[in-house]
């Protein structure tokens, strides 16, 4: 077998979360916070330098990502006024259930035959909105949305779910004006006041979107949506320790003294949302951030079991994984991220090398890298690597498409060379820098196979490169154990979407560069 390592696509992947920081006074919130405990949170060894303005808030704005969880939530259960009853509420089970599983085509069926039974039922249309989004089908989105807030002018889910669809549109302004209306209207409602904290977060008013948010907490003290919007709008800015701070009153309690000394569970303070999926995701980026990434792949599994949904819960997982030398482990979360999110150019990117590792799949591995190749919203750099990996899919795998070895070597050359093109004066740790020594071992292989006579002989030599080990001593808390899939009652966050499944072929590692002579082991989370 033989094995090829580069530089992981996991660290050329994850490199996505920019970290500005300012220095603000944290939201004075009764109850929540003081769960924390009186200890300050320890200075954390990758704080970024301040950068601050007069207001407080950040100067530089960071760009919205996986950061603030995905959303939007899915389907919730129907509350009391829901008139889903008799086939329409069949039919809605049927769309949540197809939904959970993440078989978005048999949900948009469902709770389109949910409205056609009930055309009234403001859930069932919030369902068909969520779904479409996912589908990126975002004209229809918005008009579900609308639809499920005018059914029910009460329901915060629908309203923030339709502000949010308008800013990820980039209709930014347009986006805070409705919530801030909406929030205008009803000046009660906590999922009001936490949609437009998340966006004033997302646009780097950290001292506005701090102040909503505690003002939601002020008026309700559990409400969970509220609490990790504070750790997230911290996580956004860059302050790492104050948000990690925040999420341990989320996800672990404070202890008392006594409860230390005789090593009991925290129960004058304890956890005040342990099972909060975005929460666990959060803490899985920041662990992530810090470099533990053992400890941040529990975090992200049990954030994905909390809430199947969770689009960069199981990207990132599967990214760590593949880093892992666990291609085969990697499958099923980069699947399911493709499957919620049919659009997002890094899942299908990362499911072709999980493919391509995978033996038997290199047909399932060229069909992702081609989808890549096709996006019209791929970005240059992506596309180029989707070449870089097709290049490696064709030298590694014999008898591919059913060419020869001669024909096969040409094929990687041409792909390394169209990446060379596209990479131009780039470079980076993001970007592989061995096409040239790649390009010589295949034309040396194309020798080899000429002088075997048949054009298909020759052993496949090993790609130039070195692997990067996956850190084993990462240690973070225990993540709890997460119940089933979630029934959100709040209101969603920004996020993306996009597709389905493919499959590929030996066993190399997950990114390019030197030589490597014995397969990395084997990590499993």
């Amino acid at each position: 077998m033989v094995m090829e390592s580069r530089e992981s696509i996991g660290v050329r992947l994850t490199r996505r979360f920019g970290g500005v920081t300012l220095v603000v006074v944290m939201a004075a919130v009764p109850g929540f916070l003081a769960a924390c405990g009186d200890k300050k949170p320890a200075k954390s060894a990758v704080a970024a330098t301040a950068t601050k303005d007069t207001a407080g808030t950040a100067a530089t704005t960071p760009t919205p990502t996986g950061d603030q969880g995905d959303a939007p939530p899915p389907p919730p259960a129907p509350g009391e006024t829901s008139k889903l009853v008799g086939a329409a509420r069949d039919a809605y089970d049927r769309g949540v259930a197809s939904y959970n599983a993440g078989d978005l085509a048999g949900a948009l069926t469902a709770f389109q035959q949910a409205v056609g039974a009930e055309s009234k039922a403001y859930e069932a249309h919030y369902a068909l909105a969520v779904t479409y989004e996912r589908m990126g089908k975002n004209s229809e989105a918005l008009e579900h949305y609308r639809e499920a807030y005018k059914l029910n002018p009460n329901y915060d889910a629908a309203i923030a779910g339709y502000g949010y669809l308008l800013y990820r549109q980039g209709s930014k302004t347009e986006a805070e004006s409705f919530l801030t209306d909406q929030q205008a209207k009803n000046s009660k409602s906590v999922g009001l006041m936490t949609a437009l904290a998340e966006v004033k977060s997302l646009q780097g008013d950290s001292a506005n979107a701090q102040r909503l948010a505690g003002d939601a907490l002020t008026a309700e003290a559990k409400y969970e949506p509220a609490m990790v919007l504070i750790a997230r709008d911290h996580y956004r800015r860059g302050r790492l320790d104050l948000a990690s701070y925040v999420l341990t009153a989320i996800l672990d309690g404070q202890k008392t003294e006594d409860e230390k000394a005789k090593g009991l569970p925290a129960k004058t303070n304890p956890p005040r949302a342990p099972n909060n999926p975005e929460a666990h995701l959060l803490r899985a980026m920041i662990l992530q951030k810090m470099g533990e990434r053992l400890a941040a792949a529990k975090w992200f599994e049990s954030a994905s079991k909390l809430r199947p949904d969770l689009v960069e819960a199981r990207l990132q997982l599967g990214l760590i994984r593949l880093e892992a030398n666990d291609a085969d482990g990697a499958l099923e979360p980069l699947q399911k991220a493709v499957a919620y999110a049919s659009g997002n150019v890094e899942a299908h990117l990362a499911l072709g090398e999980a493919y391509r590792l995978s033996a038997g799949k290199s047909a399932d591995a060229k069909a992702q890298y081609n989808w890549v190749l096709g996006a019209p919203a791929a970005a240059a750099q992506l596309k180029a690597l989707a070449q870089y990996d097709l290049g490696l899919l064709f030298f590694l795998t014999p008898s591919i498409d059913g060419l020869s070895d001669s024909a096969r070597y040409d094929k990687s050359i041409g792909y390394w060379n169209d990446f060379k093109a596209a990479k131009g004066g780039s470079n980076g740790p993001s970007w592989p820098s061995d096409a040239d020594d790649l390009i010589d071992q295949a034309r040396r292989a194309k020798t080899a196979a000429a002088a075997a006579g048949t054009g298909a002989g020759a052993a496949t030599p090993k790609p130039a490169t070195t692997t990067a080990a996956p850190t084993t001593s990462a240690k973070a808390s225990a993540a709890p154990t997460p119940t089933t899939v979630p029934t959100p009652t709040t209101a969603p966050k920004p996020t993306a979407a996009p597709t389905p499944t493919p499959t590929t072929a030996p066993k190399p590692t997950a990114a390019p560069t030197t030589t490597s002579t014995a397969a990395a082991p084997k990590t499993t989370f």
